[in-house]
């Protein structure tokens, strides 16, 4: 498979949580009163879980074929992915924590 037909790939996975949270904030600026911020959590949630699932299996082919033997492409979606990762992680904690302290 090509880097054309995998970006496609990423780009469409990458659609729905992306729409998610832009159409959240502009329902949160218009003052809707259906929840959007529920979309905007939801989408975060999602693409959370879609850059963890990415950077674990980025990590498994470094630890196989390591760093230097990776495309270019491979190592641009492992730090596009491990950048997504750090403010969906940082959102889950205090999700957690929101949630166990009632």
């Amino acid at each position: 498979m090509n880097y054309k037909d995998k970006l496609w790939i990423q780009g469409l996975i990458l659609f729905i949580p992306l729409f998610m949270i832009i159409d959240g904030m502009i329902e949160m600026n218009n003052k809707s009163i259906y929840h959007s911020d529920t979309f905007v959590l939801f989408g975060l949630l999602i693409m959370g879980i879609i850059s963890l699932i990415n950077v674990l299996i980025t990590f498994i082919k470094i630890m196989i074929y390591g760093w230097k033997n990776l495309s270019i492409y491979d190592k641009c979606m492992f730090v596009f992915y491990l950048i997504w990762f750090i403010p969906t992680f940082v959102l889950w904690s205090f999700l957690l924590v929101s949630l166990f302290n009632f």
